[in-house]
């Protein structure tokens, strides 16, 4: 990866809000969702770290972050947790040998509100740099319509990881997919 450290300002976070909102037409999760993990993000103390899809290296991971679900939904479970926890399964499945890398940097899936910014959150929790784009460059109703599932022999997409929290806070169900097999995880 490039040395020089590059960071997205609170402006610079504003504008983001405003042009995922526009380019995902609707899609991406409500402006007033990502304002709330906007301002979860800023209350971090923590800048977001991007980095040039060019300066991630060939033998560098990526982890797609993002969340799946109606903006009620947002409202009454939020995603925060569950993507929080679903990278923290990613590494864990990492350490245990299925990749030969910890994951490097984050990457929305998709243009949205919600998308940008679940992702910056999870990216600010863990100390990574998110990858200035995304798997689409818009918002999409399924997730076969990324960018990350048109050629999955040369870069594949398992392991996936989904959580799902009933309330904030409070654990759900957790199910890792590698290869075609799903397990649920027990911790």
């Amino acid at each position: 990866m490039n040395k020089e450290k590059l960071y997205f300002t609170a402006e610079d976070l504003e504008n983001i809000l405003e042009g995922s909102v526009l380019l995902a037409s609707g899609g991406g999760g409500a402006r007033e969702d990502g304002k709330s993990l906007m301002r979860a993000i800023l209350d971090e103390g923590k800048r977001v770290e991007y980095i040039s899809p060019e300066n991630v290296g060939d033998k560098e991971y990526m982890a797609v972050v993002g969340g799946i679900g109606a903006p009620e939904a947002v409202k009454e479970f939020g995603f925060g947790y569950s993507a929080r926890r679903a990278f923290e399964l990613l590494e864990k499945v990492s350490k245990a040998g299925v990749l030969p890398n910890a994951f490097s940097c984050a990457l929305s899936g998709e243009t949205g509100a919600v998308s940008q910014f679940i992702t910056m959150l999870v990216a600010v929790q863990k100390n990574i740099p998110v990858v200035d784009g995304d798997g689409a460059g818009r918002a999409f109703p399924s997730l076969q319509m990324a960018t990350f599932a048109s050629n999955p022999e040369e870069i594949p997409i398992s392991p996936v990881v989904l959580v799902n929290s009933k309330r904030v806070g409070e654990r759900g169900t957790e199910i890792v997919l590698y290869q075609n097999n799903p397990s649920a995880v027990d911790e």
